[in-house]
């Protein structure tokens, strides 16, 4: 071979394995604690992290272990190429992913993330990963597939010796800790398993104590299925907001404390499949023959549904981040709730409300005849709401004609449960005091019921208290952007005319009548002719349009006339006419003059009545209270606008006061 060919070449290279001394004794890892029972001792020895590949056979024996990284995990350490080179040299059938934490056990980002990458390279080659497990310094360890931390893509199931789930004292589910190849007979008993622990679940529910901890449950959570709901309430009554492992880690920046036992719940894993149907015309609705005389066929898809038991935790069982505040909340110690939850449900509604005096005592009731809901008037504002929701409940789910047409049928004591939980489940979601509802009758209720009905029954009350919490916040959202936009506006307004009576320049300012509700007042009329019809001038009725710097030479006539021929561009209010009224201040003394039909007429309370007006206004919008009830801190741009406004106060004293100079020297010149 001359040196051309030598340099043409394709080099060619071997790889093999290298057996070193032997570490373990082989023992099947047919679960986590063989595992470590096998390599926990050794791992826990080191004084540094070590990342190690188990391959094993069929039967889930090891074949071998290949140190993969030693120190810090990191993805650039823990390549999936050195992760499957012993795997495929050494005909593994499955791989088990293995390495130790100096400190804490619960799995970090980089963990989740070289477990996705090198179960990503093994799905590629047919090497299913069995399962990621971090061993401790006391051999203590926790399984990412145990813990559902981690979602492994392939037919390895835990399955549990018990024969069904145990529901423990604290109405938890029993953890599962073998692993059995059973593929998708697995899934299903494990499901089946959950199932009967719920339908048991359902029968204990139904007593006061129980049905109003479900009942709170749902509040909290309703959006989730009546299952869930049930589950969670068995397992942890007291949760508040749930997530998986890793949404906490990802979306939240909080991770699940060392311990913390996990709530199992269902969750849906729909899957996609493919098969081969006969042609449909799309015109003549027959099938499509082919030129060989048989049908033609097509692929198609379909999802179907698919569930399995997945682990989730409450946001007490994490620790990180400070969370962002839920809307709902903000809604809960707002002061309009009262007003707006009450015009937000009424607009839901499908029948209208009328307040009136009920002869029969009752607080509220619900009219087939007449489609509407009565309630008693001059109750409180809790007991308002509540009845407003129990009687919507009833116009929603109970008209008579509607259930009729449906060929829907239930007795009188259904409805009013039904009914009464909505209430609960709505009212407790918004914060108001459920303290005085009692379910002692949900006992003798649900005592004649077969399941099915039982199941139904709670159905309706998840979906119907799931959609009106949710048409509710929607509406009290809507009111309250459109209220902060309002008072945003009318704060900047009040600014500017607080700005304007505050300073000590010559100066000029345009009102012109404004109604929120826009009704014709006395707008363009005569002041004459207000005083004649019995009427008067307010402050109230009026909004500053412009304030401009008035010149030595300016006279109201010059105003009128500007304001008519050349207004100025950011003027958005009308030509000046009669009804408008202007301010001059000038040399430190204000007056008010209203636009008559000829000439201006003095308004002397005008000043003080828009004075008040501001300080009065600002008093509202300034003072909140938080869900307890104490006021909360201003922000400091409103502050630094209310000491504006405590300004005018005085200034009204020196607009008194240099009066009263002026008369006593006119005295003194006489």
């Amino acid at each position: 071979m001359n040196n051309k060919e030598i340099q043409d070449s394709l080099k060619q290279v071997g790889i093999r394995l290298v057996e070193e001394p032997p570490l373990l004794s082989p023992e099947p890892m047919n679960n986590p604690e063989a595992a470590v029972r096998v390599l926990g001792k050794w791992l826990s020895e080191m004084d540094r992290e070590l990342f190690c590949v188990v391959n094993l056979n069929t039967n889930l024996t090891p074949i071998n272990m290949n140190v993969v990284s030693m120190g810090a995990l990191n993805m650039a350490y823990v390549h999936p190429r050195e992760t499957m080179k012993s795997a495929i040299l050494s005909n593994s059938a499955y791989l088990m992913l293995v390495h130790n934490h100096l400190g804490s056990l619960n799995p970090s980002k980089e963990d989740i993330e070289v477990t996705d990458r090198i179960q990503s390279a093994a799905s590629l080659m047919g090497i299913p990963v069995l399962d990621h497990i971090i061993v401790g310094r006391n051999q203590e360890f926790f399984s990412l597939r145990e813990n559902n931390i981690f979602s492994f893509e392939n037919d390895i199931s835990y399955t549990s010796e018990q024969s069904k789930l145990q529901w423990t004292q604290q109405m938890g589910i029993a953890e599962q800790s073998d692993y059995r190849i059973k593929g998708k007979e697995a899934v299903e008993s494990k499901l089946d398993t959950i199932m009967k622990a719920l339908e048991e679940g359902v029968e204990k529910v139904f007593t006061s104590e129980q049905y109003q901890m479900y009942l709170q449950t749902m509040a909290k959570f309703h959006n989730y299925s009546f299952n869930n709901t049930l589950l969670i309430a068995m397992q942890r009554p007291d949760a508040t907001l749930l997530a998986g492992y890793q949404t906490w880690q990802k979306k939240f920046h909080r991770h699940v404390k060392r311990g913390e036992k996990g709530i199992k719940i269902i969750a849906p894993v729909p899957v996609k499949e493919k098969r081969q149907v006969e042609k449909i015309d799309e015109e003549t609705q027959e099938i499509v023959i082919g030129i060989d005389g048989q049908p033609e066929t097509e692929t198609v898809e379909r999802i179907l549904p698919r569930f399995r038991v997945t682990t989730v935790f409450d946001v007490s069982q994490t620790e990180g981040e400070p969370l962002p505040t839920l809307e709902v909340n903000e809604l809960v110690g707002d002061v309009f709730i009262y007003e707006d939850f009450m015009k937000g449900l009424e607009e839901i509604s499908p029948v209208p409300f009328q307040f009136q005096e009920i002869d029969s005592g009752a607080k509220g009731y619900y009219s087939n005849a007449e489609k509407l809901v009565a309630i008693q008037t001059g109750m409180s504002q809790a007991q308002t709401m509540k009845t407003a929701v129990h009687e919507t409940a009833h116009a929603i789910l109970h008209d008579r004609d509607v259930m009729e047409e449906n060929g829907i049928t239930k007795d009188r004591m259904t409805k009013e449960v039904e009914s009464e939980s909505v209430a609960y489940v709505v009212c407790n979601h918004f914060g108001l005091d459920t303290s005085n509802y009692s379910f002692n009758y949900v006992a003798g209720w649900s005592s004649d019921k077969e399941m099915p009905e039982l199941r139904s029954s709670m159905d309706t009350i998840r979906l119907t208290s799931s959609q009106l919490i949710a048409d509710i916040t929607e509406k009290l959202l809507e009111l309250q952007k459109t209220r902060k936009l309002e008072n945003d506006i009318k704060t900047e307004e009040l600014t500017e005319e607080s700005s304007f009576f505050s300073n000590i320049e010559n100066s000029y300012a345009i009102y012109q009548y404004h109604q929120a509700d826009n009704e014709m007042g006395y707008q363009y009329m005569s002041l004459d002719f207000i005083e004649k019809m019995g009427m008067s001038v307010k402050g109230s009725d009026y909004q500053m349009m412009y304030q401009g710097v008035l010149e030595a030479q300016d006279t109201l006539e010059d105003l009128y006339i500007k304001f008519n021929i050349d207004r100025p561009e950011d003027f958005e209010g009308h030509s000046m006419s009669t009804s408008d009224v202007v301010i001059l201040k000038r040399d430190g003394e204000m007056k008010a003059y209203y636009v008559n039909d000829i000439g201006f007429r003095e308004l002397p309370e005008f000043i003080k009545q828009r004075s008040e007006l501001l300080r009065e206004t600002y008093s509202g919008l300034v003072v909140k209270q938080d869900k307890s009830g104490k006021e909360q801190e201003e922000p400091e741009k409103i502050r630094e606008d209310r000491t504006i406004t405590e300004t005018i106060q005085s200034n009204e004293h020196l607009n008194v006061s240099k009066k009263k100079n002026q008369q006593m020297q006119a005295g003194l010149h006489r």
